[in-house]
């Protein structure tokens, strides 16, 4: 269950006296990493809704628990009525993304752009040259233009992202690519991942409507 989605998650922060609180979260490590981070905003957009939770206990990949501050994701509202988180910026969802954001180069392109997380990070290396994002949710990438993503980034990195609102299934660019970041699942695993990956490099460049960032403002 994610942290963020169990019940008891939106429980007033003073709920608990200070001094209980202060104790069991002592001996807890404050989660730091020297990627960036986007400032998040509680922002809800069709089925879309970021949410930012003041404060979480949460372990990584290979982290054990730490405390994490201002901790968003981003939650779709199913047909059965209830939220489902897709993406977080708990320590899991950013150590699992980072190997891939660390490995850029070239030309990478990040299908499911998400919360942006692993997109804008791979546009602030200097060994990338250019980010193309695919997703297949307007809304979802109206919620990253509202939060103001992209306007947290310097003006090089700006320019090096280009957004495509289409399927992931379906679209390659026909620019030949360095890097590919696959996310688009919820679960995150399956036993037909490996070949959608295979299926997302392999297919013939489509249709899908491109937007530079700069052009949101």
């Amino acid at each position: 269950m994610h942290p963020l989605a169990f019940p008891g998650a939106n429980i007033p922060a003073d709920a608990l006296p200070p001094e209980i609180v202060a104790e069991a979260l002592s001996s807890l490590t404050p989660f730091a990493t020297d990627l960036f981070m986007p400032r998040y905003e509680p922002c809800e957009v069709g089925r879309w809704q970021l949410r930012v939770a003041p404060m979480l206990v949460s372990s990584g990949y290979w982290s054990p628990a730490m405390m994490t501050t201002g901790t968003a994701a981003l939650f779709r509202r199913e047909a059965d009525g209830d939220p489902r988180c897709w993406m977080s910026m708990t320590p899991m969802e950013i150590e699992s993304q980072e190997i891939g954001v660390r490995a850029a180069t070239g030309h990478t392109v990040v299908m499911g752009m998400g919360m942006g997380w692993a997109a804008v990070n791979a546009a602030l290396r200097p060994e990338v040259t250019r980010v193309t994002v695919v997703e297949l949710d307007p809304d979802v990438i109206e919620v990253n233009r509202r939060i103001g993503l992209f306007d947290q980034l310097p003006a090089e990195a700006v320019a090096k992202i280009v957004l495509v609102n289409a399927d992931a299934l379906e679209f390659r660019t026909a620019e030949p690519t360095d890097t590919l970041m696959t996310d688009i699942w919820l679960p995150i695993n399956g036993d037909e991942r490996m070949e959608q990956s295979r299926a997302m490099r392999a297919t013939p460049a489509r249709g899908g409507s491109m937007s530079g960032a700069r052009n949101w403002q």
